[in-house]
């Protein structure tokens, strides 16, 4: 009998240890869970911001000012919009249309949460105007797609692309993601 005990003593420690295991495991992911919602900004209600653009970094990137006091620099992506790498044809024209068409100007920023960047997606308004589409319109971005093929300004870029504007002058224009996937980003 002292055998016996003393083979299923290990056996019922080992099952001990597993579940002692198993608990600090799940106590762990459910700790990891929970930091990790409360450090990621949830898609958050969009709002919107009075203020000026303060710098144009590429052809859809962005620092908006807001006028409230005290509010720091926002780093924006343009949500719905993809435009040419800096280094890639077009890029250089993408970027200085930005430029000209926003910067230091009044505007109103709408946001729509965040991009895995960190950066806050939003739509940029100068004087009532959707500068996003209006830089599809002419031909400076590409309508951005989502996995179903869903696009905000899907419109506006085939108008673009029927006139021959902008980047569709040339027939062998090549979209951002695809120009990345080939050749990866810039490096700067």
């Amino acid at each position: 009998m002292k055998q016996a005990t003393w083979f299923r003593l290990p056996r019922l420690l080992w099952g001990a240890a597993r579940m002692g295991l198993l608990w600090m495991l799940a106590s762990a992911l459910g700790l990891g869970l929970t930091l990790w919602m409360v450090a990621t900004p949830a898609q958050a209600e969009p709002r919107q911001l009075q203020g000026q653009v303060s710098r144009v970094v590429d052809g859809d990137t962005l620092w908006f000012q807001p006028d409230e006091v005290g509010q720091p620099l926002v780093a924006v992506r343009l949500r719905g919009i993809d435009a040419p790498e800096t280094c890639q044809l077009w890029g250089r024209q993408a970027t200085a249309a930005l430029r000209q068409q926003v910067q230091g100007r009044p505007a109103t920023l709408r946001t729509h949460g965040q991009d895995d960047y960190r950066r806050t997606l939003g739509t940029v308004y100068v004087a009532g105007i959707d500068i996003n589409g209006a830089l599809v319109a002419q031909g400076h971005a590409w309508a951005w797609r989502d996995s179903r093929g869903r696009s905000l300004y899907r419109r506006q870029e085939a108008s673009a692309r029927a006139a021959a504007l902008g980047a569709h002058a040339d027939p062998a224009a090549e979209a951002p993601w695809d120009f990345r996937h080939r050749h990866g980003r810039c490096r700067h």
